[in-house]
């Protein structure tokens, strides 16, 4: 009988395919691990698929709302060109310290990811002035 807790193998050959994530996707997986969030963080292969889309769309502005630990940002900054930046928001400040340790980890300034803590309901008015946006990722409630 199948072990069923085993990955197919179509699954291991298809995440062969595809790069690995590195440690700063696994800093940001640790932290909503610890957070008890582990399960509503992108998959690799969700990841990958939001990167693809905005190397395609070649955003020089991108706005993220639902920052949680900062996974899918790092995948939107992969896609980024090299003049992009990304605005992610986040009303948890727990969330926030997170994410923050996991660009500071990765190298992630200011001028590249910029996080704005706070409701989105209220804190996308404050980012008029930074628009137009060419991206927008909503991962948020």
């Amino acid at each position: 009988m199948r072990d069923l807790s085993e990955k197919p193998l179509r699954d291991q050959y298809l995440e062969s395919l595809f790069p690995q994530e590195n440690e700063f996707h696994a800093l940001a997986r640790k932290f909503a691990d610890d957070l008890g969030l582990g399960p509503i963080s992108l998959a690799p292969q969700e990841g990958l698929l939001l990167q693809f889309f905005v190397s395609l769309a070649a955003p020089k502005k991108v706005i993220e709302i639902g920052t949680l630990t900062g996974l899918s940002a790092l995948y939107l900054e992969k896609g980024l060109g090299s003049e992009g930046k990304i605005w992610t928001l986040e009303k948890n400040p727990e969330h926030v310290q997170c994410a923050k340790k996991v660009f500071q980890a990765a190298g992630l300034g200011s001028s590249r990811i910029e996080v704005v803590q706070g409701d989105a309901r209220e804190t996308l008015e404050s980012l008029v002035e930074a628009g137009p946006f060419d991206f927008v990722f909503i991962d948020g409630n």
